[in-house]
């Protein structure tokens, strides 16, 4: 075989260039013709035009730049539910005819042509407007009066074509007594033709008689209802009917005829109107235009007058029409985003007679309508961050360019609009947020073209906090307790405050110097603002404990840690004698309970409670006498005297009644060493009694501001510190108070005035 380059555009014999093939069988050679194809583009459709409208019928016509078939796709709707037959012609003028359409409706369509290769070329859609076709009444035997007897039946053949119905009844040689009468309503008074519709069968009769009453008159038509059925006949032309329900055509079952097996058909009536009708409809008036989303414009008007009555009215949408409605409203659909459209409206009457456009009106579509989708954000709402620089993407600037955004930013909530807030005019801003604890809110407002509004959102909050939180305080406890054997734990309290974002969580650690962490290191607490740590090397070392504590607030920030005062373990006494038998600075917790005598202000002395023992108290406090205390604190030496200092009270009782004083001998005031810590009155033996609440009796022998000094016949004295009025040499005096030591000699230190009484202003 031998091959063949075919030139693109040329028809080619095979006989020519040898392309042979050989006949099955018979040796003969048969030519074949082949075609390559010269162009690929589909046919360019042009000129759409829709000319010879009719109530019922239209023709379509168009060109294309080369051959090619043509089809029309129609409808009520852009969905096209009808389709014309392919012409099949290759042509590049295109007509074809549309039937069988409704009255007064709008039908949408598009043409299709197919050339040669196989591309199709379609046109986008349009639109046109049936006519009305003037006045026409149909009375359906479903809607007229019968009386005697009629069988109904739903045959095809009858009246409407679409959903067949009608009635019968045999025929009467002699006597009417069946009758079928249509009224119908005439609005329009004038001259009509009349028609009836009928089943046509062989069993029918050929004598129907249809009398028509009209003004001045009736006219009675004979029907052969044998034939021609199906269709309109006409029973009466150009007869008057005024307007209202005078009129009307009856047909019974009296036809004369001998043979009385056929039938009367009774189906429906057809009134048409054929008086010359050339008045138009008014102008319509007022039309306004509201754009009711970025889809939709609705418009209305004022209605327009005829003198045969409107029918309706055609909407046009930039010169061309896009709806018929009989009202004085319309709502046009599936509009493109802010978009400019003019309309004007017409109106007609069933007489086709139509008015000149209304003057127009122009609207846009809004724009894309704005949600909280429209706008993104680099970082989500509700949520804290550390620095406050925010990116707003508008994501309707891309379908939508031609729309106009506003926006502002600030902590409201929401926002009244002036209208005169900032352009959004690019894809993107960036906001800035100064820290504060109710957020930062982005309000954006979107216009059409015609700067109305398409909408707006409020977007937020949007937080942020670069400020740290603060670690107000940390309480712990100076003193805990230890015993031989077992430890309390190691406890801290502490408080913050962050003013904006609030504090999410606090992180502890404890070492034995402050901000140290060798004891436990950074420990997240959660929000907690307490912690407890069990420490057994306690046991074995006297360290001094400090808790470190810092916070983290909701976007991020740490404060700075702050330390807490010193904790440290302490031993455990059960008497103020045990406790006293330390050297100064030692801490001793004095878990007995102990009674307090005295309260001179900043500081106050207890006693045990078997008044074996006595200790001044460095410590501002609020007890009365006779309460009862448990406390810990520093031992330590003062004038001579031994004292607790560093003071935390563990327990406070208040006082049931007051406690005794010691009666003793002035000689006795002060008493041996009780220890090798602890001083005692120069030259003094016996019990050990300072600190103790006693009592004593002598004659005063000096004295001065704020005190005097007594002596009971021995060689002792005691100085007395009272503001009590004495005589020296003469008064004779009893006083309660602290027994101590100043300088190493006796002292009381005395309470209230009650403390001193003057025997000799007694007698």
């Amino acid at each position: 075989m031998k091959h063949v380059r075919i030139r693109r555009g040329f028809l080619l014999l095979a006989a020519l260039v040898a392309l042979t093939v050989i006949g099955a069988g018979s040796g003969t050679a048969n030519t074949r013709a082949f075609t390559t194809p010269s162009d690929s583009s589909a046919p360019v459709i042009t000129k759409v035009q829709v000319v010879n409208i009719t109530n019922k019928s239209a023709l379509v016509t168009w060109t294309t730049n080369k051959p090619a078939t043509g089809r029309v796709c129609y409808g009520l709707t852009k969905n096209y539910d009808l389709t014309t037959s392919e012409n099949i012609a290759l042509s590049l003028t295109h007509l074809i005819t549309l039937n069988d359409l409704s009255p007064n409706s709008l039908y949408h369509f598009c043409v299709k042509s197919v050339d040669s290769s196989g591309h199709m070329g379609i046109s986008g859609d349009n639109t046109f407007a049936t006519k009305c076709g003037g006045i026409e009444i149909i009375v359906d035997n479903l809607d007229a009066d019968s009386s005697g007897f009629w069988y109904e039946t739903t045959m095809s053949g009858g009246w409407p074509e679409k959903d067949s119905d009608f009635e019968y009844t045999p025929s009467s040689q002699s006597l009417a007594n069946a009758t079928f009468t249509w009224t119908p309503t005439i609005t329009t008074p004038g001259h009509y033709d009349v028609y009836c519709w009928y089943y046509a069968s062989s069993a029918c009769t050929t004598r129907a008689k249809y009398t028509t009453y009209y003004l001045g008159g009736s006219v009675t038509a004979t029907i052969n209802q044998r034939k021609n059925g199906s269709q309109w006949v006409k029973i009466a032309s150009g007869r008057m009917f005024n307007a209202g329900t005078a009129g009307k055509v009856t047909l019974n079952n009296l036809t004369n005829e001998v043979s009385l097996r056929t039938y009367i058909i009774a189906d429906a009536i057809r009134f048409v109107y054929v008086d010359t009708e050339t008045i138009r409809p008014s102008v319509p008036t007022n039309l306004k235009a509201v754009a009711e989303s970025s889809s939709q414009i609705s418009l209305t008007w004022d209605a327009s007058t005829d003198n045969t009555g409107v029918a309706g009215y055609k909407i046009y949408r930039n010169g061309s029409v896009i709806g018929i409605t009989d009202t004085t409203s319309y709502s046009d659909m599936d509009l493109s985003t802010n978009t400019r459209y003019s309309y004007t409206v017409s109106a007609f009457d069933m007489f086709d007679n139509e008015s000149a456009q209304s003057a127009p009106a122009v609207r846009y579509t809004l724009g894309i309508p704005l949600t909280p989708a429209s706008i993104t954000c680099n970082r989500s709402a509700g949520i804290w961050y550390n620095t406050g620089t925010f990116q707003f993407t508008n994501i309707n600037l891309n379908s939508d360019p031609a729309g106009t955004y506003r926006y502002i930013w600030d902590t409201s909530t929401t926002h009244t609009w002036t209208n005169n807030e900032t352009l959004w005019t690019t894809a993107n801003i960036t906001t800035t947020a100064i820290p504060n604890a109710s957020g930062w809110y982005l309000h954006v407002k979107s216009y059409n073209a015609e700067k109305i509004e398409s909408g707006s959102v409020d977007l937020g909050p949007y937080y942020c906090d670069n400020k740290p939180p603060t670690v107000t305080s940390i309480t712990v406890p100076r003193y805990i307790k230890r015993t031989a054997t077992s430890l309390d734990y190691l406890t801290a309290q502490w408080t913050g405050t962050d003013a904006e974002s609030g504090i999410a969580l606090y992180a502890y650690a404890i070492g034995t110097s402050p901000g140290a962490t060798d004891i436990v290191n950074w420990v997240s607490a959660d929000a907690g603002t307490s912690a407890m740590c069990y420490y057994a090397g306690a046991l074995d070392h006297d360290y001094t404990y400090y808790w470190s504590v810092k916070a983290k607030d909701q976007a991020g920030n740490w404060s700075a840690p702050i330390v807490s005062q010193g904790s440290i373990y302490v031993t455990v006494y059960t008497s103020l004698a045990k406790a006293m038998n330390n050297p100064d600075y030692t801490p001793v917790i004095i878990d007995t309970p102990v009674v307090v005598t005295a309260n001179f202000g900043d500081y106050t002395y207890v006693q045990d409670s078997s008044r074996s023992r006595g200790l001044r108290v460095s410590f501002t406090s609020p007890w009365s006498v006779g309460d009862q205390v448990t406390l810990m604190g520093r031992m330590n030496t003062i004038s001579g005297e031994r004292e607790l200092s560093d003071v935390e009270c563990l327990s406070h009782t208040y006082a049931v009644s007051s406690p005794a004083p010691i009666n003793m001998s002035i000689a006795m005031l002060g008493g041996g060493l009780p220890d090798k810590y602890t001083g005692s009155v120069i030259n003094s033996s016996g019990i050990y009694t300072l600190g103790l609440l006693v009592k004593t009796t002598g004659k005063v022998i000096s004295h001065g501001t704020g005190w005097f000094i007594i002596t009971d016949g021995s060689k002792a004295v005691v100085k007395v510190y009272s503001n009590a009025t004495v005589t020296d040499n003469t008064d004779f005096v009893g006083v309660t108070g602290i027994a101590t030591i100043e300088s190493g000699q006796r002292v009381i230190k005395t309470r209230t005035a009650q403390d001193v009484v003057n025997y000799n202003a007694e007698y």
